[in-house]
């Protein structure tokens, strides 16, 4: 099997034939017997799946597909009733989102955990007071921005222009007490919080080019006489793919420069002069918990780096879309479902198939189910197939 294999976002997009198909429609064109040859050229015929994009089960969100950061403070300098402040910038590449980050970009991330984990070494509890998290833009130079009266960080806002802020507490009570670290070792307390509006907001700033950090503060209190000590906190994000879209859905496009079946300009002619009949049938199973639409397009050529969709001369094949399999109550897919298509295609549009080389573009378009159902979780089993396929029915024999 001659097989030449495009990858598009963890999807494969095969141009393919049998070498002795190609070979007997090239050499037996200008024959003298007239009949009828058949090629059928696989455009997509493989799995797009969320496990193959460096996502991770995670079990602590209910087992959702999950992006996990890790990162830590540094040393905080701590004194008995002094306030304390501190700021982890994270960038891009901290995010580990991979192919999700225009997904997470434009849709509502519902489900975030932070589990902040106090480390230090001071052998009496240190006792936290109005300690917080929120989310800042930090300056050009990598500083916090501050109020010019008060002097206090500016926080990030949300729709109601309230600062999005989480709390460190005990359950129950205003404070969070760290235990007292053993003689010559360390003492290690993790708090767990959701925070999906923080983090919404810092990936949105990182992923549109800011300067964005997390920023802790509060006060600390601990026994008299205490010298000068550190405390750092170790932050573990968990950004698990319950998401609430936009009405205009969320989009993956991704291009790649392929080898056609690379047949000689004068037998390329023949081929496109000669087709009867060329019929595209298409096939989506959408294992999502949305709506999904498909887009294939192909051009001619090396055209790296171009959308191929924008393209003149670009063949753009029909969209298949489906309206989204039936969901639990909590947004799970329970069955995936399928739609197909079938038509005619014109012969012009296989031309760019049969050159030296081809540029493919895939647009995934995931939607709301309704304009009432925006919210679904998707899993790292969840999955898209994509099979497309042009049959070309070619006239061969006849004389030239």
């Amino acid at each position: 099997m001659r097989n030449r294999v495009l990858a598009l976002a963890g999807l494969l997009v095969a141009a393919a034939c049998e070498p002795s198909t190609v070979t007997e429609a090239r050499d037996r064109l200008r024959g003298d017997a007239v009949d009828t040859t058949v090629l059928r050229v696989p455009l997509a015929d493989d799995v797009f799946a969320f496990d193959d994009l460096g996502l991770t089960r995670d079990t602590t969100l209910d087992d959702l597909a999950a992006a996990r950061v890790n990162t830590d403070s540094g040393d905080i300098l701590v004194i008995g009733g002094a306030d304390f402040e501190t700021a982890v910038e994270f960038e891009r590449a901290d995010l580990n989102l991979g192919d999700f980050e225009d997904v997470v970009r434009d849709a509502f991330v519902n489900r975030v955990d932070i589990t902040l984990d106090f480390r230090h070494a001071i052998q009496q509890d240190v006792e936290l007071t109005g300690a917080q998290l929120g989310v800042v833009e930090l300056t050009a130079t990598g500083t916090v921005p501050r109020d010019p009266v008060t002097n206090e960080p500016e926080f990030e806002v949300d729709g109601a222009g309230n600062p999005i802020l989480v709390p460190i507490t005990d359950p129950g009570v205003p404070t969070l007490t760290l235990p007292a670290a053993p003689p010559g070792g360390t003492s290690s307390k993790q708090l767990t919080v959701a925070a999906d509006t923080l983090i919404d907001r810092l990936v949105d700033l990182v992923l549109d080019g800011r300067r964005a950090a997390i920023l802790a503060e509060g006060s600390t209190t601990t026994g008299p006489g205490l010298p000068g000590e550190t405390v750092r906190i170790l932050f573990d994000l968990v950004l698990g793919l319950d998401l609430t879209l936009p009405d205009t859905g969320v989009v993956f496009d991704r291009t790649e420069v392929q080898d056609g079946l690379d047949v000689s300009a004068g037998d390329a002619d023949q081929i496109a002069e000669r087709l009867i009949r060329t019929v595209l049938t298409g096939e989506v199973l959408d294992g999502t918990p949305f709506g999904l639409e498909v887009e294939l397009a192909y051009v001619t050529g090396d055209q790296t780096g171009v959308d191929v969709f924008a393209l003149p001369g670009a063949v753009l094949l029909p969209a298949v879309s489906t309206d989204g399999p039936p969901v639990d109550a909590t947004g799970r897919v329970t069955q995936a479902i399928t739609d197909t298509i079938s038509l005619a295609v014109s012969g012009s549009d296989v031309r760019p198939l049969l050159d030296s080389l081809f540029t493919a573009g895939l647009r995934l378009r995931l939607v709301p189910r309704s304009s009432t159902e925006r919210r679904g979780a998707i899993r790292v089993t969840d999955s898209v197939v994509v099979r497309s396929r042009l049959r070309l029915e070619i006239q061969r024999g006849g004389g030239s």
